[in-house]
C-alpha cells in the first residue's frame, strides 16, 4: 500500500487517526519520565480524568456501536499503560485506573444518550 492510499484511508476513517492520535499522546506522556512531564497546577486524578476524556471525546463521532467499542478499548489500553509504567520507573496506581474509566465515563455517558435519542427521532 503506497502513503497515499494509506493518508486517504486515515481520513475516509479520521476518527481512526483521532483514536490513533490519542494513544500516541497517552502512550507519550506515560513513557516519559515523570520529571519531564510538565507541572501542571491540577491533581493528578484529574489530570487522567481530563486525558482519557478528550481521547474519548476525539472518537465520540462515530455511530454507537463502534463508539463503544473505542471506549472499550480505551479502558483496556488505559488499564494497560497504568501496568507497564513500572517499566518507565513510574509508579502504577489503581486510583489512576479508576480516574481513566471516569474520564472516560464522563463523555460516553451523555453521548451514547444523545446519540440513542437522535437514532429514535430519525425515524
Amino acid at each position: 500500500m503506497d502513503i497515499k492510499n494509506l493518508i486517504n484511508r486515515l481520513f475516509k476513517y479520521r476518527n481512526m487517526s483521532l483514536f490513533l492520535f490519542g494513544l500516541l499522546v497517552i502512550v507519550t506522556i506515560t513513557v516519559i519520565p515523570k520529571n519531564m512531564v510538565p507541572n501542571l497546577s491540577i491533581n493528578d486524578k484529574m489530570q487522567h480524568i481530563i486525558a482519557f476524556a478528550c481521547w474519548t471525546l476525539l472518537v465520540s463521532i462515530k455511530p454507537k456501536r463502534l463508539f463503544t467499542y473505542l471506549c472499550i478499548l480505551i479502558l483496556l489500553i488505559g488499564g494497560g499503560v497504568e501496568l507497564a509504567q513500572s517499566l518507565f520507573h513510574r509508579q502504577a496506581e489503581w486510583s489512576d485506573m479508576i480516574a481513566n474509566c471516569i474520564g472516560v465515563l464522563i463523555v460516553y455517558i451523555p453521548v451514547f444518550l444523545l446519540k440513542l435519542i437522535f437514532e429514535r427521532t430519525r425515524y
